[in-house]
């Protein structure tokens, strides 16, 4: 057996020390740029995320209008009463009302449908209606409706729904009247 001999000091044998001071870690400069390469990778993301979430919720907005609308077509034609989505102009919301009776000079009244579907909604931030061609609310000038019968037809109407900044064509949701169809045109498409 050979002892190994560590120069009578007891301790063991080591590295010496600049050997050991390179193996340590990361240099301030290699820190710098991880940091650096990170910061271009969230810079970029971060916009691509914002106009995704910002595209999900205009894409939402117009769903959720047009699901109002075939709702109330259908619910026209199942209870067999006249229904009808109005439009607001200036609070850029919209909503849906079914016939409930007729007043004492024999005018239809309407009532608010309550649920998921019917209660209507309000268009997200980024949209807003730009002309809405569709009956006029008498005595409200930023008012409209679209009346759905129960043989399954509904009012002509033609609604332009813009993007709140940008310079796009707008949204365009058209109503078809006898054929009772809903076309919807997504100008980015």
């Amino acid at each position: 057996m050979n002892p190994i001999k560590d120069g009578g000091s007891g301790s063991r044998a080591t590295r010496p020390r600049k050997a050991r001071a390179s193996c340590a870690g990361f240099t301030l400069m290699e820190l710098i740029v991880v940091v650096m390469f990170l910061g271009l990778i969230m810079g970029s993301i971060v916009p691509i995320y914002r106009d995704s979430v910002r595209n999900m919720r205009i894409d939402r907005g117009i769903s959720d209008l047009v699901t109002v609308i075939r709702y109330a077509q259908e619910r026209a034609v199942t209870d067999g009463r006249e229904f009808r989505v109005y439009l607001d102009t200036e609070e850029h919301r919209y909503w849906m009302v079914g016939f409930a009776r007729l007043d004492d000079q024999g005018e239809p009244v309407f009532q608010q449908e309550v649920g998921s579907r019917g209660s209507g909604g309000v268009l997200p931030e980024h949209l807003r209606f730009r002309r809405i061609d569709a009956q006029r609310e008498p005595g409200m000038d930023r008012v409209y409706f679209i009346t759905f019968h129960p043989a399954g037809t509904s009012d002509v109407a033609d609604l332009e729904i813009e993007l709140t900044e940008g310079r796009s064509r707008p949204f365009r949701i058209q109503l078809l009247g006898r054929m009772g169809r809903v076309e919807v045109e997504d100008p980015r498409s």
